[in-house]
């Protein structure tokens, strides 16, 4: 869409903002579930310090390029591909307890959530997690970076 304006761009798309674990942290530490139904097709989760990086080395890039610069799209992704019962495990490892994964349903997530959260945050999370369930964030495909 940029090119139909006539101007160029980077469009950065991040996959999962690992600053969501803070949000459901309390809960996972009171209920011993990780509740988030991001489903087993995989995530390579990127922190949000991360996509601040990509996007002043692309300003940077493109101001100091000779000319226009085409559109480009990144994928941002982080390195480790994790399912639900991957983040379980780790959420299991760090805790030193048994952490279970809360399964794959976003209805049900919703629903929950809209218990502890603005009902539209909790709808925007449930919508987030139908997208995750459907695709792959693979960091061997497209062109992602991150930092680490």
């Amino acid at each position: 869409m940029p090119e139909t304006l006539g101007f160029s761009a980077t469009i950065l798309r991040p996959a999962y903002f690992i600053d969501n674990e803070t949000m459901i942290a309390d809960m996972v530490r009171k209920h011993n579930v990780y509740p988030m139904p991001i489903g087993s097709k995989c995530v390579a989760m990127v922190e949000a310090c991360d996509i601040a990086e990509i996007a002043a080395i692309e300003l940077i890039r493109r101001d100091r390029a000779s000319g226009k610069l085409s559109v480009e799209t990144i994928n941002i992704v982080g390195t480790d591909i994790l399912t639900g019962a991957d983040v379980a495990a780790i959420w299991t490892e760090v805790l030193g307890r048994p952490i279970a994964y809360g399964g794959d349903d976003p209805g049900g997530f919703e629903a929950s959530m809209a218990n502890f959260i603005p009902e539209w945050m909790a709808y925007e999370m449930r919508i987030m997690a139908e997208l995750l369930r459907q695709r792959r964030h693979d960091p061997s495909g497209g062109r992602p970076r991150a930092s680490g």
